[in-house]
């Protein structure tokens, strides 16, 4: 299954730039205007384009960290985690 949905996603899209697609998924920063979950549903669907494959949670975690543009709820985080 997963062959044919590349089959597929090649067909429709065509060959990707993986130094591209890592940059739009370092890049992509939390809007002000969008939720949380939106967010993360975003970040998600772009590393699924970066070929993380084998550590894929790590670059989600690390680009949802620093897409929080306010430096507050950042410092609660960084607090949190141990």
């Amino acid at each position: 299954m997963d062959g044919i949905l590349q089959g597929i996603e090649h067909y429709c899209c065509g060959d990707k730039n993986i130094i591209y697609e890592r940059y739009m998924f370092n890049t992509r920063n939390k809007l002000a205007t969008e939720s949380f979950d939106y967010y993360y549903a975003v970040i998600g669907q772009k590393s699924n384009r970066c070929d993380y494959e084998a550590f894929r949670d790590q670059p989600v975690q690390d680009r949802l960290f620093w897409g929080i543009v306010d430096n507050g709820t950042r410092h609660k985080l960084i607090t949190r985690v141990h």
